[in-house]
């Protein structure tokens, strides 16, 4: 389509840094969930002190209850960033290389109502593709799925993470 064409021009184009993200939301509506993203983070950033912006990578897809055709989805991995708004109203994720979490409400929920061990070191090498594949091949029993989306959300650490509290924010 014409919008992957400009995608690619601007991309072998010289101001073309490497750094930027591109989505499959139109300008429009990008800039409206930035901006949604941005002001909650920051109102949460001052009253709490604490960022609560995350790029979540790797979907689950489960069933807690077998027998249901009920299907939730959770992010797997969590990377604790900061939206920043740029002067020329464009936007910057900042996020910390070593900093990276496991879904520890998901994998605890796992173990104690699936008896499903989730568990898996966080070390300096790493690798979210190894680790999504580890999670596929234990889900894979259960015809659960894991998808490698990335999404960017604020989340409320007291909550079990799941698409529709990234979907509430």
């Amino acid at each position: 389509n014409s919008e992957s064409y400009a995608i690619n021009q601007y991309r072998k184009s010289e101001n073309y840094s490497g750094k930027e993200l591109f989505t499959n939301l139109d300008k429009d509506v990008q800039s409206i969930a930035l901006s949604n993203l941005y002001s909650k983070s920051s109102h949460n950033l001052a009253h709490k002190s604490v960022s609560n912006s995350y790029l979540c990578f790797g979907l689950l897809r489960y069933k807690l209850n077998p027998l249901s055709s009920q299907t939730q989805e959770a992010p797997l991995i969590l990377v604790p960033v900061q939206l920043i708004h740029n002067e020329d109203d464009s936007y910057s994720i900042i996020g910390s290389k070593n900093e990276v979490l496991l879904n520890e409400p998901l994998i605890a929920r796992m173990a104690k109502e699936r008896k499903l061990d989730l568990s898996y070191p966080i070390k300096s090498n790493f690798s979210i593709s190894n680790f999504l594949y580890y999670i596929g091949v234990k889900v894979k029993p259960l015809n659960w799925h894991v998808n490698n989306y990335v999404i960017l959300s604020n989340l409320e650490l007291t909550s079990h993470y799941t698409i529709k509290s990234i979907k509430d924010n």
